[in-house]
């Protein structure tokens, strides 16, 4: 953990250069483990999905407990999605019209078939709390030095957020290996530089949801 006294943010206007697209869809079920089955539906439709620096997919994320259930751990156990639960995408302002071609698809993500419907652009956050779900680990990489080398990275990009916290880890499958990735909340950022990690992430992989910031809830906010 990382922790120094916090900040106020400023006033300071949201860029439009990214954004992020969110896709209604009708889809009951996905296994726990389907960043890749995701991004594999998506790519012959997107193609440039990949290698576009600024895009990235949301992790399509459920309630980790409700009315006595459990979100599975295991990674072929199946996630029930709510009628809430939407496909986000992040992505450069010009991307957003390529992307519309899939309002109408049905794509298939594992098994399980998902219809797109239709978008809305959301504005970057203006919070400076912010969490990633998943940020990439480096092979056999220790939590204190995983800590570090990110805030060596936020540093390198002129971002010194307050309050660095790491959480839990777990493996995502893909056809090269499993990756490892670990979530990471910040604090004590400022406006500019919450905008600045929620438009260029940290780390690789965003085509499978890693490093993609969204907003959060301060600590000192939190009911216990």
């Amino acid at each position: 953990m990382h922790w120094v006294e916090e900040q106020d943010g400023e006033d300071v206007a949201i860029p439009a250069e990214v954004v992020d697209l969110s896709f209604a869809i009708e889809c009951k079920a996905l296994p726990v483990d389907h960043a890749w089955a995701l991004f594999e539906a998506l790519a012959p439709l997107l193609p440039w999905l990949e290698q576009e620096p600024l895009a990235g997919i949301h992790p399509l994320h459920v309630a980790e407990s409700a009315h006595g259930w459990q979100r599975p751990e295991a990674p072929d156990a199946l996630l029930h999605l709510s009628r809430r639960t939407k496909l986000v995408l992040r992505l450069p302002q010009e991307r957003v019209a390529q992307a519309a071609v899939l309002t109408g698809q049905t794509i298939d993500i594992a098994g399980h078939g998902m219809i797109v419907g239709e978008s809305t652009q959301l504005p970057l956050s203006r919070s400076t709390s912010l969490f990633a779900r998943r940020v990439v680990i480096e092979e056999n990489e220790e939590e204190e030095h995983f800590l570090r080398r990110q805030i060596d990275v936020m540093h390198a990009m002129g971002v010194r957020p307050k309050k660095v916290l790491p959480g839990l880890s777990h493996p995502l499958r893909t056809p090269l290996g499993q990756i490892c990735v670990r979530l990471l909340s910040l604090e004590g950022l400022t406006v500019e530089e919450s905008f600045v990690l929620q438009m260029h992430g940290l780390g690789p992989a965003r085509h499978l949801g890693c490093g993609i910031f969204i907003a959060h809830k301060p600590l000192s906010k939190v009911q216990i």
